[in-house]
């Protein structure tokens, strides 16, 4: 695969997070466009992050997908990605297990839209678990790409050549910023996760409508 023309946005927002780790967790989520999101946004990484083992991400992916058969497991499990069980819901072992990581001042990326396309669409609550429960003070980073539909589209066998990825990082994001002290207080479990799964929704549409 050419990515000849691979325009990388703000990364040191994301670098200056990783260095925070593990004193502090590191939670990044993005959009979904294609099968080579994941692999394709961390090459933009420089090769010094790529090569510490110890602060790369952990990533939630669909079970049915990635861990169908033996050899699909070894794959995955060494790119570091957690088996998640969709329509299990938020409390599920790949989430607990995502928790553990974060817990252990590690660096967890979640897609939590549900569908993969050119558009922000309602988030699932997977999100708001994993910053309401992580005890390491979380950072949170966003990060949309452009781009990637055109490289490897879902109706594809083969990825198409020379074309143009955008990916940006957004600034890093507190717990504080998207659920008032007040509102941390008298909410119930499920209105604060609503109330941050919304609060993460309008971050990825703005950061989505700078580059559209």
């Amino acid at each position: 695969m050419s990515l000849q023309r691979f325009k990388v946005v703000d990364i040191e927002n994301l670098l200056d997070a990783i260095q925070q780790m593990p004193r502090r967790c590191l939670i990044t989520f993005s959009n979904h466009n294609s099968t080579i999101d994941d692999p394709t946004v961390w090459a933009a990484l420089p090769l010094t992050n790529i090569l510490n083992v110890d602060k790369l991400r952990f990533a939630l992916g669909a079970r049915e997908l990635t861990y169908m058969n033996t050899h699909l497991s070894w794959f995955f499990s060494r790119g570091q990605v957690i088996p998640i069980e969709r329509g299990k819901g938020i409390f599920q072992k790949g989430m607990d297990d995502a928790l553990k990581i974060l817990n252990e001042g590690g660096w967890v990326h979640i897609y939590p839209e549900v569908f993969q396309d050119q558009r922000i669409h309602p988030l699932r609550w997977g999100i708001s678990r994993l910053i309401l429960e992580a005890k390491l003070d979380p950072i949170l980073v966003p990060i949309i790409h452009h781009g990637m539909e055109h490289v490897y589209p879902l109706t594809k066998t083969f990825p198409k050549l020379r074309k143009t990825v955008v990916c940006r990082f957004g600034k890093p994001l507190r717990i504080d910023q998207l659920l008032t002290e007040k509102q941390f207080a008298s909410y119930t479990d499920v209105m604060k996760r609503i109330e941050i799964t919304n609060a993460i929704q309008k971050e990825m549409q703005v950061l989505y409508d700078l580059d559209k």
